[in-house]
């Protein structure tokens, strides 16, 4: 029998914030403070941000924290620290990863399966318990959320999200309807829905609808977050040009439009492009430009 193990990490992980950021000059890239001026001058062909790791010391026997980024130079990757000196890669340790106070949770298949199980019969519990209106109005009923209780139907084989007193949420008119979350600033879970028609050409719209059924936001980019959380998510207009938008704060980051977005928010800094320059910006929407 195969098991699954679970680590929990109970302590907190407080972790310096960088002080120099990678900054391009032509086709070099340095790093700089954060009024975008060169503290190491641009040489390397591509820099990634500092992070924070730790690092052991074996003649005190005890760890320490440094911070440290790749770059890449004639194609090998080296890592360096904050005074552009070169340290081994292998030595840095991802702070985020202890030992300490940790707790092993051991959970089966069958444990798992069964976990699963309660979670179908409780969306089926819900489904049952729905109105007999909906069931006899609708081709299709499914839960698509529970908190709150909203459900996701197919009528004349178009979607829509209705509640549970079978008000309209959603209208029903799209081919697709994609249900999401993100965690708010007090830790509750928000949920929001994206809605869309097939198109046979590249200009598809989709439409953000709130768990209230208020269109907040519209985007001809598919669906994209910026970010692992699912805080941040990629805007394009019709002509392609990306924005990222903050779910949390309900708004745009910067006022700033971008060719590309080349990754996603990595320890607060993501790679962009315009009109074919590339440079970093933080999830609060400041750019990091050379002058």
């Amino acid at each position: 029998m195969k098991s699954i193990i679970f680590l929990l990490l109970p302590c907190f992980i407080f972790t310096q914030k960088p002080t120099l950021f990678p900054l391009k000059k032509g086709d070099k890239w340095g790093y700089g403070d954060k009024n975008n001026k060169f503290v190491i001058a641009p040489q390397y062909d591509f820099a990634y941000p500092f992070s924070e790791y730790k690092v052991y010391d074996p003649q005190l026997k005890k760890y320490s924290n440094q911070m440290s980024a790749k770059v890449q130079l004639s194609d090998k990757t080296k890592c360096i620290l904050e005074n552009n000196t070169e340290i081994s890669c292998s030595k840095l340790e991802d702070p985020s990863f202890t030992d300490d106070e940790s707790t092993f949770i051991s959970a089966t298949e069958e444990e798992i399966k069964e976990m699963r199980r309660k979670s179908d019969n409780a969306e089926q519990n819900i489904i049952n318990q729905t109105p007999e209106i909906l069931k006899n109005t609708y081709k299709k009923v499914n839960v698509l959320s529970t908190s709150p209780l909203l459900f996701l139907v197919e009528k004349d084989n178009k979607k829509g999200v209705v509640n549970n007193t079978g008000n309209t949420v959603v209208p029903i008119e799209y081919d697709y309807i994609q249900p999401h979350a993100y965690q708010n600033p007090s830790g509750s879970y928000e949920t929001y829905m994206v809605a869309g028609l097939y198109s046979i050409n590249s200009n598809m719209l989709d439409k953000y609808y709130s768990k209230d059924g208020k269109i907040f936001l519209e985007s001809y980019y598919p669906y994209s977050p910026a970010d692992l959380s699912g805080k941040f998510i990629k805007i394009a207009d019709k002509d392609k040009k990306i924005r990222i938008y903050s779910l949390n704060s309900q708004k745009y980051i910067n006022n700033s439009a971008y060719n590309k977005v080349l990754d996603t928010f990595s320890k607060g800094m993501m790679l962009v492009e315009r009109n074919g320059i590339q440079f970093y910006i933080d999830d609060s929407g400041k750019e990091y430009k050379s002058e």
